[in-house]
Order: C-alpha cells, then structure tokens, then sequence
C-alpha cells in the first residue's frame, strides 16, 4: 500500500522522505539508531500514516509507524506485515488509552492524550480494514 490523498508525486516523496526522518529522530528520542529500511515491506499512506520495517544498529528489527499519528515501535516479530503492524498499534493505543482513563487520579492532559490515541487508533484501524488499499500486498 502506497496511496496518496490527493498529492503529487513531488509532494508524496517529500512528505515520505519527511517521516523517514521523523521515524529516525522518533527512534533517536528511544536511544535506537536505524541504519537499514526495508522498502518493500514498509507502507505510505500520504498524509495520514507511514509504517516502516526498520534494522537498528545493534540489530534489533522494529516496526515503525509515524504520520498524523503517535510515533511508536515494536519489534517485527509482533507483525507479519505492515497491515498487521497497523492493527497491532491500534490495539496497542486503544490499550493506552484505556489504562490512562483508568487510573484514579488523572490530568485534564491524561485524558486529551488518552483521546488523542483513542481517534488515532480508530483511524489506523480504518486502514487496517479498508481491503482497497491492501489489494497489492499479500
């Protein structure tokens, strides 16, 4: 799945290029450094989400998902495709979320960002289940 929403080709490379960067700096924020992508098994859906499979320097494999999103990672093994990467990180926030909404004492800004992964998650999931966009990945 490589889509764009309305995007030219110039502009859906540089907002690719764009979230390469973000994933690597995502990653450094984590104390990971990426020195090898997997292209063919990352997936681009310009301007909402990019899930990338990514090699870290000590060799660690990750999934990688960055966009109009919460930047996080696991490790692939969690996944066997990008698709499935997308619904695992939307379990994965609705769980958050969930946990944060919970707790028995919380912030006005808990609750906005246990809503923020709430939306995100619903939207990814839409991705997920949208059989459209999937047609050309196995």
């Amino acid at each position: 799945m490589t889509e764009t929403l309305q995007k030219s080709p110039n502009e859906f490379s540089e907002w690719v290029r764009k979230e390469f960067q973000n994933a690597n700096k995502y990653l450094a924020s984590k104390g990971l450094i990426s020195n090898e992508v997997s292209p063919q098994n990352s997936r681009y859906l310009a301007p909402m989400v990019a899930v990338w499979q990514l090699k870290t320097t000590t060799n660690e494999q990750l999934w990688v998902i960055t966009g109009d999103v919460p930047s996080d990672h696991f490790a692939l093994s969690a996944a066997v495709n990008a698709r499935e990467a997308m619904r695992a990180f939307s379990f994965r926030w609705q769980m958050n979320a969930e946990n944060l909404l919970r707790a028995p004492q919380k912030t006005k800004a808990q609750i906005e960002y246990a809503q923020y992964l709430i939306a995100s998650a619903e939207r990814l999931y839409q991705v997920f289940e949208d059989e459209k966009l999937w047609q050309e990945v196995s």
